[in-house]
């Protein structure tokens, strides 16, 4: 990762200015032996400055900090699983423009979860979200979150997917395919989609999603409702079902939102009741 790429060079930078050997009399340095890595000066310079990056380090994994500052020209990097499950805990990295990348593709195989992984609701009385909202910028970088799970059959819970809420006319998320999600809702599980549950503002580019996802209302196999929010050059083949208001892009495109170069390939349809089954607009 680079955090330890970073310590591993600024080892090599002050080891090459440990003192040097001192030449001529007196006594030996005390070591482990003839040849001891404590012997001299730098032997001891290797050894404080070697505990020095694996106590920062392990301080740095053990408070959640990803690489980067989150600004544009230096965004946050999600190198591994753990740097995501990181990312996902923690709200400070959703705010207002605040920039996360994506430098792998990640893998959800095993895990199980009955709300959306990212700015999840917190109350599902209601269909008003409850939670904190991503309002930052997110570039998946043409990498792939793949095999993500949501079941809330038993829960009922709204806003699924791998975002909740997306809120804010800066906010967006970009060069992000979601591949195999499974997203299964239970009968009053409303806003659904494979990639965000609600796009509130902003824009969604260059993203794309596969698998299936069922509900109730406002299903979309890539959003579940779009409003005044701009999507483009996007694609879904999801499998969509639910009771009303659904379709294989987005589950409802509101006025003042935009579908700009999007297509959906996937099967589309009703359970239940049917009420109205929105059309995706492409410009």
């Amino acid at each position: 990762m680079r955090k330890q790429f970073l310590f591993a060079s600024l080892m090599c930078v002050l080891i090459r200015k440990a003192p040097p050997l001192r030449r001529g009399g007196g006594r030996r340095p005390e070591g482990f032996g003839p040849r001891g890595l404590l012997r001299h000066r730098r032997g001891k310079y290797f050894v404080l400055i070697l505990l020095f990056a694996i106590i920062a380090t392990s301080t740095l994994a053990a408070n959640g900090i990803l690489p980067g500052t989150g600004i544009e020209t230096d965004p946050y990097l999600i190198e591994d699983l753990d740097d995501f499950d990181r990312f996902v805990a923690d709200p400070n990295y959703w705010a207002v423009g605040v920039h996360t990348k994506l430098m792998t593709d990640i893998d959800l195989s095993g895990r199980t979860y009955t709300t959306a992984v990212i700015a999840p609701d917190t109350d599902n009385t209601n269909n008003t979200f409850e939670g904190t909202s991503f309002s930052g910028i997110f570039d998946g970088d043409d990498f792939t979150v793949s095999n993500l799970n949501i079941n809330a059959e038993d829960t009922n819970n709204n806003f699924l997917g791998l975002f909740g809420e997306k809120r804010g006319s800066t906010s967006e998320i970009r060069n992000l395919g979601i591949k195999n999600v499974c997203i299964f809702g239970g009968i009053g599980s409303d806003f659904l989609g494979g990639l965000v549950s609600f796009n509130d503002g902003g824009s969604v580019i260059n993203c794309h999603s596969s698998g299936s996802v069922s509900g109730s209302l406002l299903v979309g196999g890539l959003i579940g409702r779009n409003r005044n929010g701009t999507v483009a050059n996007c694609y879904s083949t999801v499998k969509v079902c639910g009771s009303g208001r659904i379709g294989g892009l987005l589950g409802q495109s509101e006025i003042a939102s935009n579908v700009i170069n999007c297509y959906s390939a996937g099967d589309c349809g009703n359970f239940g009741v049917s009420t109205a089954v929105s059309s995706n607009r492409v410009s």
